[in-house]
């Protein structure tokens, strides 16, 4: 196991240097740059020199390639950069955007579990009935619905038809609990019930492949309650591949949430990567997709460490 969780923790570097360089020459390929964000409608009125100067400012004289070393040094010395456009440290400004990005994203994680695991092992369990029915159509259409349009949809039919829409304005969770909550609980839903869609479909897969094993049949002959087979015996055994795909969800954390934070006006790092690419300020994006990469890898290694728990049969050499 040690072994193993060496080897893992030795390609993280790589992989985060790897998804960072793509998406920093990705970002400084899109049309327009910081000096287009700083001069706003007066760019076309920048002179050479002035524009000269700027470059030198934010080092957009230099090769990407040698911008992206540069920043791959400070960063070994622990530090992200500034923000090109306010000029305060990147770090700080995560610090203080990530509690509720990470808040949405564990209700949502949260949601989807409570959704995905009851509906998809009922599908199972009464398998080609009307519950089954009502699962199938349920997680399809759960699936077909962009998560960015139901939120639209619950804003403007919920005012339609109930006279209320959703809190729009953020109140820090340590400040106002019960109006963080009445604020995060519709997007964080709407996060969830896109992610569950899929994972409802695999839980009834596998529940329905478990199901008919041999020690499943075994522990029934013995008089076992179907409770008690289900949850006792198939369950964990069906879950192996929802860890693997709930895990996969993880990502959801930073990047799923982008949209929504911009809908429900949460001030998260969804938010902060999108006005970023907007203006253009690079060292921001390459810090959160930084710290994404860095959510995603662990997430992984700990999906892998579960396995082991689920199904003791798994070893790492």
């Amino acid at each position: 196991m040690g072994r193993y969780l060496l080897a893992r923790v030795a390609l993280v570097v790589p992989t985060l240097l790897g998804v960072t360089l793509v998406v920093s020459v990705a970002v400084r390929l899109l049309p327009g740059d910081i000096i287009d964000q700083v001069a706003g409608p007066d760019v076309a009125y920048v002179n050479p020199e002035t524009r000269a100067a700027l470059e030198r400012r934010f080092a957009l004289d230099r090769s990407i390639i040698e911008q992206y070393a540069n920043w791959v040094v400070d960063l070994a010395r622990g530090d992200l950069g500034r923000s090109l456009i306010s000029g305060r440290p990147i770090a700080s400004e995560l610090m203080g955007r990530l509690p509720a990005t990470a808040q949405l994203g564990v209700m949502g994680l949260a949601f989807a579990l409570a959704i995905a695991l009851p509906v998809g092992i009922l599908s199972a369990v009464y398998r080609d009935g009307p519950v089954d029915f009502l699962g199938r159509s349920l997680a399809i259409l759960l699936l077909a619905a962009p998560s960015f349009w139901l939120g639209l949809m619950a804003i403007t039919y919920g005012f339609i038809l109930f006279g209320w829409t959703p809190p729009l304005r953020y109140h820090e969770l340590w400040e106002n609990p019960v109006a963080n909550l009445g604020t995060l609980w519709v997007p964080a839903l709407i996060l969830g019930a896109h992610v569950s869609g899929r994972l409802m479909r695999l839980t009834r897969t596998t529940v329905l492949e478990v199901l008919g094993e041999d020690y499943v049949r075994t522990a029934r002959a013995k008089g076992l309650r179907d409770r008690a087979v289900i949850l006792g015996h198939a369950l964990p055994n069906a879950l192996i591949p929802v860890v693997t795909e709930f895990g996969l969800q993880v990502r959801l954390l930073i990047g799923g949430t982008v949209v929504l934070e911009r809908i429900f006006s949460i001030p998260g790092m969804g938010n902060y990567l999108l006005t970023s690419i907007q203006q253009r300020d690079y060292p921001v994006v390459q810090a959160i997709v930084l710290l994404t990469g860095v959510v995603v890898v662990l997430s992984n290694l700990l999906v892998d460490l579960v396995y082991s728990v689920l199904d003791p049969r798994i070893r790492y050499g």
